[in-house]
């Protein structure tokens, strides 16, 4: 096991390419790019936060890592600020507690799987002016947004989360859509209630047992099923399939 610590220094572009060794985090690491590719062992953040641009992950047929997400927090903003492409091989995620963090720093901000499905642990996407793309089909325990801005999901692609957060401002909704055409994206939750207000809501489906409730204040624009758009009331009326 190597071992990388940075003392507080701001690296450019942090790659991992042709090696078989395992490599953990000495402390929080903060570069424009981190990188892996054709690189084969484990990467640990041992529970340090990481923060870039961008977060770029690939596999081949010759090497598939293994990413070790910790507790801390992956913070990223670029156009392409996760990404995931396995060209044979496999990337495996092992998220742990951690939270994705993104908070774009100019017109898009992609979280993309390149139609890989992989399970995270916490999402948080910090709504600010940038679009957000989040394509896929994803599994989450949380998956939160905060501030007013666009986030789309790629149509016919299914996240799946253990909770639901989102809630704009009388100023400013959080807009929900695809991310083209007319195909819902859909959202799931096995159980329990989702509580949302201030959102801008298209081509969504929201589904799988649990009950989501858009908000009093949000708005449903078009092309949607599954939402509830009032504000949870108490006591709950009988829940009809």
């Amino acid at each position: 096991m190597r071992t990388i610590t940075t003392a507080g220094v701001i690296l450019k572009d942090v790659e991992f390419k042709f090696s078989e060794d395992d490599i953990q985090l000495g402390d929080d690491l903060e570069c424009d790019l981190f990188e892996i590719d054709g690189f084969g062992g484990d990467f640990d953040a041992n529970d340090h936060n990481l923060t870039a641009e961008g977060f770029h992950f690939y596999s081949n047929n010759l090497r598939s890592p293994t990413v070790v997400m910790g507790s801390g927090t992956w913070q990223g903003g670029a156009a392409d600020a996760w990404y995931i492409k396995e060209s044979g091989g496999s990337v495996t995620i092992t998220p742990e507690t951690s939270t994705i963090k993104l908070v774009g720093t100019g017109e898009e901000c992609r979280f993309d799987n390149d139609w890989a499905s992989k399970t995270y642990n916490n999402i948080w996407v910090v709504a600010s002016g940038t679009n957000y793309h989040i394509e896929g089909s994803n599994t989450f325990n949380e998956f939160k947004i905060t501030g007013s801005g666009s986030v789309k999901f790629l149509g016919e692609g299914t996240t799946t989360v253990t909770t639901f957060v989102a809630e704009g401002t009388d100023e400013g909704l959080i807009t929900l859509d695809n991310t083209g055409g007319v195909d819902q994206f859909i959202l799931s939750c096995a159980s329990g209630i989702i509580e949302c207000d201030y959102l801008d809501i298209s081509n969504s489906n929201a589904t799988g047992g649990a009950r989501w409730f858009a908000g009093a204040n949000s708005i449903d624009t078009e092309n949607n099923d599954g939402w509830i758009f009032t504000d949870r009331k108490y006591p709950l009326p009988p829940f009809r399939s």
